[in-house]
């Protein structure tokens, strides 16, 4: 009788938290069968590419593909795009056999008009640093690249959090992201659920969609 698949999931917080806002999520994975693992990683001290580069060599490496057949992806918000560079960066290093799936949590694939806006204050670039200075609309719009793997993304579109919010976003938005910068030409499934930037992550309608496509390429909730 042969082994059972050992599929690992990593998830990723957004800036300026810690693996625990991802607990919730992490617990729901494990209960599907997942060997599932939220990480905290100091998002607000680097940029982008050198988050990338400590998340391929901690938790990318060799040593560490080889324990498992599939490797899975869940980012929260900027966490997804850490996921996303350094998938992209480290590409010829990565196993293609091994890579999973990808789902991305209101990440800002487009930039976030939020980060425009807070940018020019002093206080937002000491607060969340080099990678904070990357979420702008002009600087992801710019490092958009083709997706090799299967990835979906889930849009909020509750914002009753942030009020002030559509004053610098247009259209739908969870009050932090607009759905259509959590969009990618590549995606393979997009959904857009009723629930804000902050809390997507505690409703078990989403864990639901993070399992489903996982386990299916697709969301069904």
């Amino acid at each position: 009788m042969s082994e059972p698949r050992r599929e690992k999931v990593f998830l990723l917080h957004g800036i300026a938290l810690n693996r625990f806002s991802l607990l919730f999520l992490e617990k729901r994975l494990r209960k599907s069968g997942f060997e599932a693992e939220a990480i905290s990683y100091p998002s607000t001290k680097h940029s982008l590419d050198d988050l990338a580069q400590w998340f391929y060599a901690k938790y990318l490496a060799p040593d560490v593909l080889q324990n498992f057949d599939r490797i899975h992806f869940v980012g929260h918000s900027m966490g997804g795009l850490v996921i996303r560079r350094a998938l992209h960066n480290y590409r010829d290093q990565l196993p293609a056999d091994k890579i999973g799936r990808v789902v991305m949590l209101g990440t800002p694939n487009g930039g976030s008009e939020i980060a425009d806006f807070l940018q020019k204050f002093i206080p937002f670039r000491k607060l969340y640093g080099p990678a904070g200075a990357e979420l702008t609309t002009h600087h992801q719009k710019s490092l958009q690249a083709p997706l090799y793997y299967e990835a979906g993304a889930i849009a909020g579109t509750s914002r009753w959090l942030y009020p002030l919010a559509s004053i610098w976003i247009k259209g739908d938005h969870d009050g932090r992201v607009s759905v259509k910068s959590t969009k990618l030409p590549d995606l393979k499934d997009h959904m857009v659920i009723n629930a804000s930037h902050t809390f997507m992550i505690y409703r078990g309608r989403t864990a639901r969609l993070v399992i489903s496509f996982l386990k299916n390429g697709q969301f069904q909730s």
